[in-house]
């Protein structure tokens, strides 16, 4: 995945095949991501992870290598997510991340399931209400 300097749009880069990223999917990709730098400098940069690697390692283990959602039994393509967006000042705290399938941590970006509370053992999962309030 890419992001434009200019625009800030993200793509994504497969079998010579270039898309753009929805803003819920740029949004997912970043929870759980490590940037590799500038593409247009000759020097590389130190891969740095969105989540530091041992605080990532940590989210694993607690969540036992398994989505968090109640029902899910998923143990293959796990994302960290911060349960308080970075944009509206989360951090890396472990209480603040949990483990999700990619299916989940889809839904959750697209608004249609909801986390909230602190990681491990104080979370709550809904269904966002419709936009008249039923």
């Amino acid at each position: 995945m890419t992001t434009c300097r200019a625009c800030k749009c993200g793509h994504v880069v497969a079998a010579g095949i270039e898309a753009e990223l929805s803003p819920q999917a740029l949004e997912r990709a970043l929870c759980d991501c490590e940037h590799i730098g500038d593409l247009e400098r000759d020097e590389p940069d130190r891969l740095r992870s969105e989540i530091p690697v041992g605080t990532r390692r940590k989210v694993f283990v607690r969540d036992k290598f398994q989505c968090v959602v109640p029902g899910c039994r998923s143990c293959r393509y796990l994302e960290a997510h911060h349960l308080k967006r970075r944009a509206d000042g989360g951090g890396h705290e472990l209480s603040g991340l949990v483990l999700l399938c990619d299916g989940h941590h889809k839904l959750l970006h697209d608004g249609v399931r909801a986390i909230r509370g602190t990681a491990p053992d104080r979370l709550v999962f809904d269904l966002p209400l419709s936009p008249g309030g039923d």
